[in-house]
């Protein structure tokens, strides 16, 4: 793993201690069960690092994730691309080490932003705005998280012939009473009506078969962008029959023609193996209140 100036390589004990003097990490554990690659020099100096430290990734999704905890570069060595070196490092260890995704958070200045985002990786904002617009960098308490599937399946339509059409802004009140799973959810919906567009799968005597919503979200400074969050339902006698995956596939290109930079579903548990399947970014972003696991399943669009 190496380019024209710098190799990169797992590192040695004395390079790990030469990282730990310099690192944000302090956790002794997790120094210890830290992956950890180094971009040497042709002189063997260190030029910068990338630290991840493997998590389990909850059912239905077996395996294991590694969280990148810290991606470092001495400053005379940045826009070299030693960063992407680094993580194009991990990520083809990560492949090798059967690792499900990669994941992390993004500090939400421009270069940061930009750099991620040239890596592939899909990422959404989360957390609250900074009110004061004299902070440029932080933007008070929030980041963007990133997600990377090491071994992404294409999005794609399905190759049974289902019919799809947009919903007419008529049609979206009646169709949410209609299909939404529970008071709550249909609640939320309903308070988006202006903002919603959608597709509905149709079958034989007009009759709709499911539905999929979006409606936008601003990707926050400093990337001026929108993102879609994302509703979809199926009638139960008409699943397993390729209409999640069409109604999907339609909103995607639907997005590429309106210069969204990605689609995203908030699922839980029971609902995240249907979007991995599809070629989704995943992360899993704990358990709510109830102990449901929350996920967060994101495509790049753009």
């Amino acid at each position: 793993m190496s380019n024209t100036k710098f190799t990169i390589c797992k590192a040695n004990q004395t390079q790990r201690d030469h990282i730990w003097k310099r690192s944000l990490i302090k956790n002794k554990h997790a120094r210890e069960k830290a992956i950890t690659y180094v971009a040497v020099d042709e002189n063997n100096s260190i030029a910068g690092w990338i630290v991840a430290i493997e998590r389990d990734v909850p059912p239905p999704i077996t395996g294991k994730c590694w969280y990148i905890a810290e991606l470092f570069v001495h400053p005379e060595h940045r826009r070299n691309r030693v960063a992407t070196a680094l993580f194009t490092g991990m990520k083809r260890q990560a492949e090798l080490s059967n690792i499900i995704y990669v994941w992390g958070h993004a500090r939400p200045s421009l270069e940061a932003s930009m750099f991620w985002l040239n890596q592939g990786v899909t990422m959404h904002p989360y957390g609250t705005m900074e009110e004061n617009i004299n902070k440029p960098l932080y933007y008070g308490n929030y980041f963007h998280i990133f997600s990377y599937c090491i071994r992404r399946k294409a999005l794609c339509g399905d190759s049974c012939c289902i019919h799809t059409k947009p919903i007419a802004k008529d049609e979206i009140a009646d169709l949410i009473n209609k299909n939404a799973q529970d008071e709550s959810k249909k609640t939320y919906l309903l308070s988006k009506v202006d903002e919603l567009l959608g597709f509905a799968a149709i079958g034989e005597n007009n009759a709709t078969k499911g539905v999929i919503f979006a409606f936008p979200h601003c990707m926050k400074a400093p990337l001026d962008s929108m993102y879609w969050v994302t509703y979809i339902y199926v009638d139960p006698q008409f699943r397993h029959q390729g209409i999640g995956r069409s109604l999907v596939w339609r909103l995607y290109q639907y997005a590429q023609e309106r210069d969204v930079m990605l689609l995203a579903n908030f699922a839980t548990e029971d609902h995240i193996g249907f979007w991995y399947e599809l070629g989704f970014d995943i992360y899993f972003r704990g358990k709510n209140t109830q102990g449901i696991e929350l996920a967060a399943a994101m495509i790049r669009v753009k």
